[in-house]
């Protein structure tokens, strides 16, 4: 009986110890450190470069067309052409146009559309949300949290500052055509007396 009693002991005592070795972890919290740890933002926004800019590009509004609606009425043009993340008063937006080249600033190029009105084209301090949220492509829904969601933003500015605009910059001479997309983000406050700051996603320079 008592060597049953020692065997019985060195069992419990050695189930113990497994049963204190294993770390018990929240479901939710597992899947998101996986996620996290395991989520590629370099290769979604190299995804979303290649493969969805350009259907986004297509589709876009006529930049002049829009800031004629945004000067007559800026929450209804705000409304029409751009996208809002949950209750944020910022909208984003994916506009397209071409124009003149009239300066080549510092932070920007400042093109001159067909009807005088302007946008400043961003070759500085490409930041912010706006491509990622203006291309409509990229669904908060689909993350299962905010630090894969805001690297998709710093990924795919990064590539487009690599890729476009730094090309751009080099070669944007005053008196050029250039035919161009981009991104902005602009809320009913905004006032665009120098021009609508655009983040390229494409520029197609001539003569």
């Amino acid at each position: 009986m008592k060597k049953y009693s020692s065997y019985l002991l060195a069992a419990l005592a050695v189930i113990s110890v497994l049963v204190f070795s294993f770390k018990t972890e929240n479901l939710q919290d597992y899947k998101a450190k996986t996620s996290v740890n395991s989520f590629d933002a370099d290769a979604y926004a190299r995804n979303l470069y290649d493969n969805e800019l350009s259907a986004c590009v297509e589709k876009a509004p006529d930049a002049a067309t829009f800031l004629q609606e945004f000067t007559a009425d800026k929450s209804a043009a705000l409304d029409k052409y751009g996208r809002r993340l949950g209750i944020s008063s910022t909208s984003y937006l994916m506009l397209k146009g071409q124009g003149v080249i009239e300066a080549v600033e510092s932070e920007y190029v400042v093109v001159t559309l067909p009807d005088n009105s302007k946008v400043l084209l961003a070759t500085d301090f490409i930041f912010g949300n706006a491509v990622r949220d203006g291309s409509g492509k990229v669904d908060i829904s689909g993350f299962v949290n905010m630090t894969n969601f805001n690297a998709v933003t710093v990924a795919i500015n990064h590539i487009l500052k690599a890729e476009v605009v730094e090309p751009f910059r080099k070669q944007a001479l005053v008196g050029r055509h250039v035919a161009f997309a981009g991104a902005a983000e602009l809320r009913v406050k905004d006032e665009l007396a120098q021009g609508l700051r655009l983040i390229p996603v494409e520029a197609t320079l001539s003569n």
